[in-house]
């Protein structure tokens, strides 16, 4: 996906300098990272002698871009941009708000990264976070074309959906082993496609909308814990991995949602629904009810 070289965390870290090591950005908002008069102290954290650094951008957005490579210690932004560069981190990230365009974010085991509340939304485009220990998403974030490995946690809005200049579908993959936990909005709109073997679980507010009529799919393992799915397209959206329903509300208002793999249920409800279709495997632990309310 990404044409940017990917550096080893080890082998960056070996030149890694004191942790104490600070700069801070000073540089007009939308000017390049990569020029030491941006900075207090004069240099460039993250590449030569200042991998390793820790960095603060109290305004921006600082624009890293040109296949730049860097190794921060930890990061505070209050705007970045991250085209077709790699930021590896060995400590924490918050960024408020992060643009993500043909990048790379890489996290060692101990890393924390927080895309945090803003007035404007944070966006994902041919984007990788890899090697993510846990990812905090507490502000509004916008995914065109994203890998999210590791623990992923929504608390805010995120929304996959068709990407504007290309109206191709928006697309999501969780690798083996990495799941996207909802505690707050996931909404998947127009075209979009969730991808990979990992896990996605909704604990919160997940609707799903729009007129398109092709390439609505969810291929991930799906559990249901509690909350409520609003399904609102004309389009048949299918999921194919194991559906695990623990709880919640699921109400279908014009479309049709296909369960094409394994399903497990224990109590469903389907509110206003046009139809669930059932197919594969499905246990059925309790019963579960239709209502036309």
């Amino acid at each position: 996906m990404l044409a940017a070289r990917l550096c080893t965390l080890a082998g960056l870290a070996g030149a890694a300098v004191p942790a104490a090591a600070q700069f801070t950005f000073v540089g007009d908002p939308g000017s390049n990272w990569n020029e030491p008069a941006n900075w207090d102290p004069k240099g460039v954290p993250g590449r030569d002698g200042n991998r390793g650094a820790n960095a603060d951008v109290p305004g921006g957005p600082a624009i890293v871009d040109n296949g730049l490579e860097l190794l921060l210690g930890s990061l505070r932004a209050g705007s970045l941009v991250v085209d077709h560069a790699v930021i590896e981190f060995l400590q924490s990230c918050k960024v408020s708000p992060l643009v993500l365009r043909g990048g790379t974010l890489r996290f060692g085991d101990d890393s924390l990264f927080v895309i945090g509340p803003s007035s404007e939304p944070s966006v994902m485009s041919e984007a990788s976070l890899v090697d993510g220990y846990r990812t905090e998403l507490l502000g509004e974030l916008d995914i065109f074309d994203a890998t999210l490995v590791g623990d992923t946690h929504n608390f805010g809005v995120l929304r996959i959906s068709t990407d504007p200049p290309t109206q191709e579908p928006g697309v999501l993959e969780l690798p083996q082993g990495s799941s996207l936990v909802n505690h707050g909005q996931l909404n998947l709109t127009g075209l979009f496609r969730l991808e990979g073997n990992g896990l996605l679980v909704n604990r919160g507010e997940m609707g799903i909308s729009g007129e398109e009529l092709t390439n609505r799919l969810i291929r991930t393992d799906f559990i249901q814990e509690a909350g409520e799915i609003r399904f609102g397209a004309r389009q048949m959206t299918v999921m194919s991995g194991l559906v695990q329903w623990r709880g919640g509300e699921l109400t279908v208002v014009r479309g049709t949602l296909f369960l094409n793999g394994e399903s497990r249920f224990d109590g469903l409800e389907c509110l206003e629904g046009n139809s669930l279709l059932l197919t594969a495997s499905c246990q059925v632990l309790q019963p579960f009810e239709v209502s036309e309310d």
